[in-house]
Formats: C-alpha cells, sequence, structure tokens
C-alpha cells in the first residue's frame, strides 16, 4: 500500500521533528489522510514494511482531512497530539487509548468522536470544535481539564456529549457553546468547576443538562447560559456555588430545573 502524496508529507514532517500543516484552500484530496494509514504512523506500525519515523513525543498536524476511521483504540503512548482545524470524515475511534495530551482545536467531527474509557494525563482541548453526532467521553479519566469552549455539539434527540461516569481531574469547560441534544455528565466526577457561561443548551426531548449525581468539586458557572429542557442536578454534590445569574432556564414539558438531594456547599445564585 503506498501513500498519497499528503501522507508522504506528513511521512517526511516527522522524519525532521517538524508540524504537518495543510493549506485550508487546497483541495480535499491535497490535505487528505487515510485514518487507517494515519493510525499506523500514530502507533510506529510498519507500511508496506516499511518503518514507519521514530515515533516522537509530540505530533502536530494541522489543516488536514481524516478521510474513513482513524483508529487509536486500545493505544498507549505517552503521545501529544496536536490535530488543530482539522476535519474528520467518520467517528474517530480513541476508546480505551492512553494519551498524555490532546489538541483537537477548531476541528470538525461530521459523525462524533468516540473517546469511550480513554486515558489522559493532561488536557483535552476541544476548544471551537465542531461535533454532528455523539461526543463520547464516558468512563474516561482526564488527568486535567476538558475544555469546550466557543464549540458547537449537535446530536438532536440523543446525546451531544456524553460524559457520563467521566472522571475529570481539573474543570469542564463549555462556555458559550452551542449544543442541541443533551449534555450528560450523570454520575461524572470534575476535579474543579463546571463552567458553562453564556452557553445555550437545547434539547425539547428532555434533559439539555444532566448532571444526576455529579461530583462537583468546585462552582457551577451558568451565568448568562440559555436553557431549553431539563437541567437535571438532582443528587448532585457540588463544593462551591451554583451561579447562575442572568441565565434562562424553559421546559415546556416539565421541571426547567431539578436539584431535588442536591448538595450545594456555598450559595445558589439565580
Amino acid at each position: 500500500m503506498g501513500l498519497t502524496a499528503p501522507e508522504k508529507k506528513l511521512w517526511q514532517a516527522l522524519e525532521a521533528g517538524k508540524l504537518c500543516r495543510f493549506h485550508l484552500k487546497a483541495d480535499d484530496e491535497d490535505r487528505s489522510l487515510r485514518g487507517d494509514i494515519l493510525g499506523k504512523i500514530l502507533r510506529g506500525e510498519p507500511i508496506a514494511g516499511i518503518a514507519p519515523p521514530s515515533r516522537p513525543r509530540q505530533v502536530y498536524i494541522f489543516g488536514a482531512v481524516i478521510s474513513g476511521v482513524l483508529d487509536m483504540s486500545d493505544t498507549q503512548t505517552g503521545l501529544t497530539l496536536h490535530m488543530r482545524i482539522c476535519r474528520f470524515t467518520d467517528c474517530p475511534n480513541f476508546r480505551r487509548a492512553q494519551f498524555a495530551f490532546l489538541d483537537m482545536k477548531r476541528s470538525v467531527f461530521e459523525k462524533g468522536a468516540n473517546f469511550i474509557n480513554l486515558e489522559m494525563k493532561d488536557n483535552l482541548w476541544a476548544v471551537k470544535i465542531v461535533s454532528k453526532g455523539e461526543f463520547k467521553l464516558s468512563d474516561s479519566v482526564i488527568g486535567g481539564q476538558f475544555s469546550a469552549n466557543d464549540t458547537s455539539f449537535s446530536n438532536p434527540g440523543g446525546d451531544a456529549i456524553w460524559a457520563q461516569g467521566a472522571d475529570i481531574k481539573g474543570g469542564v469547560f463549555l462556555s458559550k457553546a452551542s449544543v442541541t441534544g443533551r449534555v450528560n455528565f450523570n454520575s461524572a466526577k470534575i476535579g474543579v468547576q463546571f463552567a458553562a457561561n453564556d452557553a445555550s443548551f437545547s434539547n425539547h426531548e428532555g434533559h439539555a443538562i444532566w448532571a444526576q449525581g455529579a461530583d462537583i468539586q468546585g462552582d457551577v458557572y451558568l451565568r448568562g447560559a440559555v436553557v431549553t429542557g431539563c437541567a437535571d442536578f438532582n443528587g448532585a454534590k457540588i463544593g462551591g456555588t451554583f451561579a447562575a445569574e442572568k441565565a434562562s432556564f424553559s421546559n415546556p414539558d416539565g421541571y426547567a430545573i431539578w436539584a431535588q438531594r442536591a448538595n450545594i456547599k456555598g450559595g445558589v445564585f439565580p
């Protein structure tokens, strides 16, 4: 199996220890990396009998189109992977993978992403991404923060973000995010704060935010947020304040906010 011109460009960049950048205005075929080939390169597997470059500690890929599934499931590596302004035509699979740091800033996930049981030493950056479909983080362990400010998540009628049972040592940042579908942090552990100031959450078919039984060590910030659907913090533990000044909560079919049996150590600021 031969390499395409964009794949050769990535190969050469890795050999030189440099960033691999594709021009955003180029045709897709001029910046397309096949998911199966990219996976082999990142895992350090041979291609057509040729060993890829020695796997560096950091990989930078900017502006690529990832065609087909990038399957990194069960990959155990201390790699820091930066894939900024990339477009994934299929759902990438990072299930049970181990990474030091993942940076997906401004990338587009046309069919969502699978990070179930992901183990991260540091942060997962998803700032300004667009995710169409389910963005799966359930049962993942993230040693730093999950940063997804200024994002767009869309999965009408289902989970737009599925982080049930996730253990996030740092904070969750969703400020100015636009979410259609359910944000599911049910039974999740968040080591610092849950911040979603000026965000928009909309799910006309049930929960807009589902954080039932969540353990949030710091504050919950929903200042200026617009929530359509139920914001469910039933049984949640919140170590700081619940701040929702200038927020709007509405749910034509039931409770707009449900915080029965919630344990909030700080004040509530509606």
